[in-house]
């Protein structure tokens, strides 16, 4: 449903208010380290 969609969205811009630098951070070395970003930019 829409609310159940607003309800996501608000957690979602929730968790990014309080560290979205943190959370980036984190996202990149982990697809770093699975090798996402490595396949993904030619290294």
């Amino acid at each position: 449903t829409d609310e159940a969609i607003e309800k996501g969205l608000n957690v979602t811009f929730d968790l990014f208010e309080r560290s979205p630098i943190d959370n980036l951070i984190d996202y990149g070395k982990f697809l770093y380290q699975n090798g996402g970003i490595k396949e993904k930019m030619g290294f």
